[in-house]
This record gives structure tokens, C-alpha cells and sequence, in this order.
């Protein structure tokens, strides 16, 4: 992935939490709740397009770690994910929506 090792660990705690039934990937309801315990409220839009890339990507498993941090850096729009993410995380309020 890329990532140093802190943030990796972190997101993968992160990931692994919202997994409620344990598949080793997130459908749309738990990638909802993992958002938010990264601070992040996504628009309905972005929301509409990551659904898609879930479907295309991962079918009906939902979607793996490798793909939700694909996604972030997108979201992002940043290749130093471990700032935004950490920053995001350790925030008291939520992220404005973008449109």
C-alpha cells in the first residue's frame, strides 16, 4: 500500500471495527460508520460513486482494505495520507461535506 507502518496499523484497526460481521471487507452500511470514526462526512455524491467502485471492484464481498484506501486518497486528494488522515481523526469536529 505504500503506507508507513503507524497509519497502516491505524486504518487497519479502523477497517477491521467497522467489519462487524468479520468478512474481511466493508459493505455500504459499515463503510458509513467507518467514515465517521475518521471524522470524514462524505457527500451523497461521492457516496453514489464509491458504491459503484465497491461493485466494480470487490462485486458482492464489499469493499477490501487495499480499495478503502484507495479511496481515501482520492477523497482526500492528497498522497500524504498519514497527515490528513491523523489530522481528520484527532479532530473534534467533523469535516465539512464537499460537494
Amino acid at each position: 500500500f505504500g503506507l508507513p507502518r503507524d497509519l497502516k496499523e491505524f486504518l487497519l484497526t479502523v477497517f477491521r471495527r467497522a467489519d462487524k460481521d468479520k468478512s474481511g471487507s466493508v459493505d455500504e452500511l459499515e463503510l458509513r460508520d467507518l467514515l465517521l470514526m475518521l471524522n470524514l462526512t462524505p457527500p451523497e455524491t461521492s457516496l453514489a460513486l464509491l458504491r459503484e467502485a465497491i461493485d466494480i471492484a470487490s462485486g458482492p464481498e464489499g469493499l477490501k482494505f487495499q480499495h478503502f484506501v484507495q479511496f481515501l486518497r482520492e477523497y482526500l486528494e492528497t498522497d500524504d495520507l498519514a497527515a490528513a488522515v491523523f489530522s481528520n481523526a484527532t479532530s473534534t469536529s467533523r469535516k465539512p461535506s464537499r460537494s
